[in-house]
């Protein structure tokens, strides 16, 4: 691997920031200012080049480097993981939540597959809201922010921006088979804490919303039975 493959983004030689900030802003303007309040935190990062490709790949902690994915698998893992997550939604399940670098490109991807089926979506989780920033750098996104099947979870702790995406698209319920947690990157001590309880995390939160649901469900069709007091 030599070293003019890896580089670093500057402020603005993509052809594609400008279209993809302005999308992102249009549609998610809290994210986009969440995104931009990070965006300098992405000099803590250099990117892979292969074969006219451009992925980010690993971060800066002090003197050394961690290894968001391996360097030398990089370019052939990713259409394994698009295979792989692609096969679930074959088997049923309806909303894939996807973490790690690399999730833009297999999110635009399984976009473009399930686009029109409003049965299928996807999630991306992120915890690092600087790679979103790269990402909007790197290629046209413009496809994935303009979808209403794709959701974004951006932030840290992930998990509240989870709760929040799950009660305002009340995806709670959705049955327990039809969810799948994909993370697909190498993970950090933290990040392994948070996504590896995410499946449990979601059984025990969809577990006490449908209760909730069906109380409000049955109260307000009691309430339908009352006949109105056309006096008042």
């Amino acid at each position: 691997m030599t070293d003019k493959q890896w580089f670093h983004l500057n402020d603005r030689p993509s052809p594609f920031i400008e279209n993809n900030e302005l999308a992102l802003f249009q549609k998610y303007p809290k994210l986009y200012k969440k995104v931009e309040d990070h965006k300098n935190k992405i000099h803590d990062y250099s990117f892979l080049e292969i074969e006219d490709q451009k992925y980010a790949c690993r971060y800066r902690q002090k003197d050394d480097f961690f290894y968001l994915y391996n360097r030398d698998s990089f370019h052939n893992t990713l259409p394994q993981y698009y295979e792989r997550i692609h096969t679930f939604y074959q088997r049923g399940v309806e909303l894939i939540a996807i973490a790690g670098a690399g999730l833009g490109y297999l999110a635009s991807h399984l976009e473009m597959d399930i686009r029109g089926n409003l049965n299928k979506g996807v999630i991306l989780i992120e915890n690092r809201p600087e790679l979103i920033w790269a990402q909007l750098h790197l290629f046209d996104c413009r496809k994935l922010l303009e979808s209403n099947q794709v959701y974004w979870a951006i932030g840290e702790p992930v998990l509240h921006e989870l709760d929040y995406l799950f009660e305002h698209e009340v995806f709670y319920l959705l049955p327990d088979n039809h969810i799948l947690f994909a993370p697909e990157r190498a993970l950090n001590f933290q990040e392994k804490q948070v996504f590896h309880s995410l499946q449990q995390w979601h059984l025990s939160y969809r577990s006490s919303q449908v209760s909730i649901f069906q109380q409000k469900n049955a109260a307000f069709f009691k309430q339908m039975h009352v006949p109105p007091n056309l006096e008042n």
